[in-house]
């Protein structure tokens, strides 16, 4: 309709991005723990709760090295000299704009499922589900408790009842 307002159209609220790595998540199937690595991106000043939208990356290659162009390997964990490839930053287009609108972001790396799923007769799904649900538990802990890295500031701030799972390809299996 005429006038409705533009869902992508930023909000209110400034932004800030946070950043947490926790010790990785071990599989019997895989041979190197799964990183357990996510941005966040917050609105800055938001009074209430917060909906935990959560964003889950496809299945590409794992680590670079080289500038632009450079090469890029399917390695997990990476070889020496070689950095994981960032792809959990990709959503920084549409996280910064939830979160000016009052939503919790969260873009959490699967370099470790990637790297190692090839084999698998399931291609990496149940592990990447396992990496949501322990991403999911550890914001329910943080909500509940407190204990999260910024010293506590999303304890009783995050909405469980309000969550949104985002992903493509293989993330959105």
């Amino acid at each position: 309709p005429m006038g409705a307002a533009d869902p992508a159209a930023r909000g209110p609220y400034e932004t800030r991005r946070l950043k947490y790595e926790l010790p990785g998540l071990t599989l019997p199937e895989y041979p190197a723990p799964i990183e357990v690595l996510a941005e966040v991106t917050t609105p800055v000043g938001h009074a209430g709760p917060l909906a935990l939208v959560l964003f889950l990356h496809g299945r590409h290659g794992t680590c670079y090295r080289g500038g632009p162009g450079g090469e890029i390997s399917g390695d997990w964990p990476c070889l020496p000299g070689w950095r994981p490839v960032p792809s959990h930053s990709g959503y920084r287009y549409i996280t910064d704009v939830l979160a000016s609108q009052g939503y919790l972001t969260v873009s959490i790396s699967a370099n470790g499922v990637n790297g190692q799923d090839g084999m698998l007769e399931d291609g990496g799904s149940s592990a990447r589900s396992e990496v949501v649900r322990l991403h999911l538990a550890q914001w329910a802990e943080w909500s509940a408790h407190g204990g999260d890295p910024w010293g506590g500031r999303f304890r009783g701030r995050v909405s469980l009842d309000e969550v949104v799972l985002v992903g493509h390809s293989r993330g959105g299996e």
